[in-house]
């Protein structure tokens, strides 16, 4: 499908070139962009280019961006209708007529970055400002003002030429614009651009190119048909010659003299080669096509119509402004694969290839398979009533498909082709098929892992609780994975074990044997090494011993995935905060205390990952693609990531500047020292690293040498604030770093200085303080001398006050011991009271049920016997109504005591109301529990009161057992048995 949709796109785009009737439509611009991002090209290696925007929402004074320039220092300046802005890769700081009183800034068309660090900014009404050190000044006469600047440029002799509508100037030695002829009868019409050619002038213009040699124009490519036709903008090609876009498409003027049209459309806005030797061209629709020196392409996309505004900046990134903002174009490693490109759902769960080069994708919406270049069709799932969602992947040992673990319709089996071949429901406890966390195929069946523990699924589709055989409980298990010699690592969200062949397990449980309690994945090393994934760092098992790396060791997040391995000794490790790139040699220079924390790269969204969460929890939750590629799964796409590609710039040295400095609250103009006359109340330092492909992975520390030695590490942080400033000598000095973060590496560390004096004010200087401070002394002491005599008098008084109150507590201090004794008491008697019965002296019906449920829970952990009985006095109440019911309590009070006699085994008995009782018997099976019942009712009818008549008891018994293992079932199964005793006669044990 992809080759067909390229050549209809660029069937498409040839016929509207040649047509000529206007734009080219964006159904076109849209048939080449899919071509060009269809899947087919998906796992393609290679410099990526990922859009990050910026307008009016993030500080842009306007969204129209006429022009783009980077100054110095580099810093990146933004010309706009209302005013300049200046951007550090985190804020803009806006110039405008509302806050800069030097100068006009509304109508900025064009910016000019000079070499002694200054900025010239044209404008429509009010000619040419300069911003110099932080301040502004106009710039040249005043016949410059009354001009429309869109365009300035400067030549290597020195000259500054300048563009007006249809006209061209050059400023002399005082600043005065001259206009520059052009042949007789020949105008360049509206001047699109200027491109300097050593001391000559470049000029592309509505009608044609031009050359300025010697204050001259004349027709520049006449030979080569330039002459006449619009040119927009002409660029170096990198190779001695020339790239020239023009009404009619791309052309590229070789250095030889040969010109070629290397991209035809009537609608080009701009053209230029990056450092790469790339040639990026802009349409008027805003679509971006990137053409690679080796022929590859990537076509981008802005939001609003292109402006002349394109720059490429120190790093290689490339800025465009349009008329809805700022657009950065960045090189990254990282492709997203999203449902643009045809994905099903963009909520990956789990990826992995087989052998023979297939990629399957499992997400919210099911599997699909990636293979040759093309994404496959969502596969037929067996139920589309049920969640569809693939949770969890295994090749098959048995061909080219593979198992998939679902949400809620089991395991299945697909062909090499896709076809469904089998299902296996997850079926255990419940007639709801469980979800599959991971699978792992063996000779005796499918390893399953699910929130209900581990199960073995026999190829009859048979379940068998295989983690409770195992003594693993029934805890969630989210990965298993096989080492060469055989043996089965189980990650739980209870920690982790290793099953070996001959069934022997090894177990390790949290806060005893493992230092965290979830385990996500496992990577073998060949010498035997495990790295873990879990839930408080990476951990490393070597030789039976565990060690633990997380954030104390430099890793951004202890909660972590999947560990990959991607050939070159690195190890990947996913989490909920992007991909972090670990070099194996880190841990063995953290090991041996050569590095202070681990050197770790951070891959995330702003690397142009579709999502910096990568999902986990099921397996696999990452792999690695035969090219070399790393696939993670993310909550909105498939990322990609070139492990070659990926942290190339770590090395880079961020340039750090300082942007502002303000005393007392008060702006100064920007120096390398400042001598301060005044009391500094609140000193601020403003300060940035110009790193713009990602600010957000700088790092900062600062110190005010003279005021405090150790660093301060402010993470993110750009502001120093210092207070109540003493008289001295400083020098602040700010560092930055990218990540990852080690501040020993001094060759990786950005830095700027200044210094500070602060001058001592009248009363800092010493003679001053001296006569101050004797001063002081001596008021102290009188006033000494006088709060003594006080203090010794009012002591005195003090001391009979307080013998007097220390008698007075010491006797409420003996009441309230005593009330206390009293209240204990009195709690005692309550608590009993509410729980035991006091005509028996047996625990109530409120005591045995919290026994029971006890003895129950106890009964399921150990797998333990437990049996109960229900007793009731038999014809009770004609003894109440024969007899009187002093004599009924005291047959109950009989009984009760010899419930209480002890017996074989522990037995709790209590009174459930009325005439019946309920004994628990621990640890008894029911055929012993139904034997001493009946020793027991022979005892009772044995038994004969004074006064009173002789009595027998019917009991039924009833053992915890399937049906029977809550409080009320089993009671329920007693009290039937009890019926059936009376029913039978009374006098007997049913059970």
């Amino acid at each position: 499908m992809f080759p067909a949709l390229l050549i209809l796109a660029l069937s498409a785009a040839f016929r509207a070139s040649r047509t000529g009737r206007g734009r080219l439509l964006p159904a076109v611009w849209l048939l080449v962009l899919l071509a060009v991002s269809w899947p087919g090209a998906g796992l393609a290696k290679g410099l990526h280019y990922g859009v990050t925007r910026w307008d009016m929402r993030d500080g842009l004074p306007h969204n129209m961006v006429h022009d783009i320039a980077q100054d110095r220092q580099g810093f990146i300046w933004v010309a706009t209708w209302e005013g300049v802005a200046r951007f550090n890769g985190r804020s803009f700081t806006v110039y405008d007529n509302e806050n800069t009183e030097q100068a006009r800034l509304s109508g900025v068309f064009s910016l000019l970055a000079e070499a002694d660090g200054s900025i010239l900014v044209g404008t429509a009404v009010d000619g040419i400002y300069r911003h110099h050190q932080g301040q502004w000044r106009a710039y040249g006469d005043a016949a410059l003002r009354q001009l429309r600047v869109e365009d300035m440029l400067r030549t290597a002799d020195g000259t500054l030429w300048l563009s007006s509508r249809h006209q061209l100037y050059r400023l002399d030695a005082q600043g005065r614009p001259q206009q520059v002829d052009f042949p007789s009868g020949i105008e360049p019409g509206q001047i699109h651009a200027l491109r300097a050619d050593g001391d000559d002038l470049l000029v592309a213009s509505l009608n044609g190119a031009w050359q300025v040699h010697n204050g001259r124009a004349r027709p520049w490519g006449q030979a080569q048909g330039f002459a006449g036709k619009q040119v927009r903008q002409i660029d170096r090609d990198g190779a001695g010659g020339w790239v020239l876009a023009c009404d009619d498409g791309v052309w590229r003027w070789h250095a030889d003299g040969r010109s070629e049209r290397v991209v035809a459309s009537n609608r080009i806005s701009q053209a230029m080669v990056d450092s790469r030797q790339a040639l990026w061209v802009v349409g008027n629709d805003g679509q971006v096509l990137r053409i690679a020196s080796d022929g590859s392409r990537q076509q981008l996309a802005l939001d609003g119509l292109p402006s002349r505004a394109f720059l490429e900046d120190r790093e290689g990134l490339l800025w465009l402004g349009d008329s809805l903002g700022l657009t950065r174009l960045s090189p990254g490693a990282v492709r997203a694969l999203t449902q643009r490109n045809g994905l099903g759902d963009s909520y990956v769960r789990t990826v992995l290839q087989t052998a023979n080069g297939s990629t399957w994708i499992g997400h919210a919406s099911g599997i699909q398979r990636w293979q040759d270049g093309a994404l496959g069709p969502l596969l037929a799932m067996p139920d589309t009533r049920l969640s569809t969602t693939v949770t969890a992947l295994a090749a098959d040992p048995h061909g080219d498909g593979v198992w998939a673990g679902t949400y809620e319709q089991g395991v299945l089996r697909f062909d090499g082709a896709g076809r469904l071949l089998q299902q296996l429901p997850v079926s255990y406890a419940s007639a709801r098929s469980l979800m599959v966390r991971t699978l792992l195929p063996t000779a005796q069946g499918m390893l399953v892992g699910t929130p209900r523990g581990l199960l073995r699924l026999d190829a009859d589709g048979q379940v068998q609780p295989l983690g409770k055989q195992l003594g693993l409980g029934e805890h969630a298990v989210q990965v298993l994975s096989r080492d060469e010699q055989g043996q089965i690592w189980i990650g739980t969200e209870a920690g982790m074990a290793m099953l070996r062949p001959d069934g022997r397990l090894r177990h390790w449980q949290p806060e005893r044997d493992l230092p965290a309690y979830a385990v996500f994945d496992f990577l073998h090393d060949a010498d035997g090494t495990v790295w873990v994934a879990s839930d408080s760092g990476l951990l490393r098992l070597r030789d039976g011993a565990l060690q633990v790396y997380d954030h104390h060791a430099g890793l951004p997040r202890d909660k972590m995935f999947r560990i990959l391995d991607d050939g070159h000794r690195r190890l990947w490790l996913s989490s909920n905060q992007g991909v972090f790139r670990v070099a194996r040699s880190e841990f063995a220079a953290f090991d041996a205390n050569r590095h202070d924390l681990l050197a770790v790269d951070v891959i995330d969204s702003s690397d142009g990952m579709p999502s910096s969460q990568v999902n986990g929890a099921t397996w696999p939750a990452g792999w690695q693609h035969r090219d070399g590629q790393l696939m993670f799964p993310t909550g909105r796409g498939l990322a990609l990531i070139d492990p070659e590609l990926a942290g190339r710039d770590r090395n880079a040295v961020p340039p750090v500047v300082l942007e502002q400095v303000l005393v007392n609250g008060v702006r100064q103009p920007l120096q390398a020292a400042y001598r301060l006359q005044q009391r500094t109340n609140r000193l601020s330092i403003t300060y940035a690293a110009l790193a713009f492909a990602s600010p957000h992975k700088l790092r900062y520390r600062y110190r005010l040498l003279g005021f405090e030695r150790d660093w301060v590490e402010v993470g993110e942080g750009t502001e120093a604030v210092y207070t109540n400033l003493p008289p001295g000598d400083y020098r602040f000095q700010v560092q930055a770093m990218a990540m990852p973060l080690d501040w020993s590496r001094s060759q990786r560390l950005g830095s700027a200085e200044l210094a500070i004096v602060q001058v001592p004010v009248f009363w800092q200087r010493p003679l001053v303080l001296a006569t101050a401070a004797l001063l002081l002394l001596l008021v102290l002491f009188s006033g000494w001398r006088l709060r003594v005599h006080h203090y010794e008098r009012r002591q005195r008084r003090l001391n009979a006050l307080v013998a007097q109150r220390t008698e007075e507590l010491h006797r409420k201090n003996v009441a309230l011991v005593a009330a206390g004794r009293e209240r204990d008491e009195l709690l005692g008697r309550l608590e009993r009271l509410a729980l035991y019965d006091s005509l028996t002296a047996l625990p109530n019906r409120r005591a045995a049920d919290g026994y029971l449920q006890q003895a129950l829970d106890q009964a399921a952990a150990s797998g333990t016997p437990l049996s109960v009985a229900l007793i009731d006095v038999d014809h009770f109440k004609q003894v109440n109504d024969g007899y009187g019911h002093q004599v009924g309590d005291r047959v109950l009070a009989h009984l009760g005591r010899l419930l209480s006699e002890p017996s074989e085994g522990a037995v709790f008995a209590a009174r459930q109301g009325g005439e019946e009782f309920l004994l628990v018997m621990p640890n008894t099976a029911l055929a012993r529990g139904r034997q001493r019942m009946q020793v027991l009712c022979a005892e009772v009818a044995g038994a004969q009161l004074a006064q009173a008549p002789a009595i027998t008891v019917s009991i039924g018994v009833a053992g915890y057992g399937p049906g029977r293992d809550q409080v009320h079932t089993l009671l329920a199964a007693a009290d039937a048995n009890l019926y059936r005793a009376k029913e039978g006669g009374r006098n007997q044990v049913v059970g």
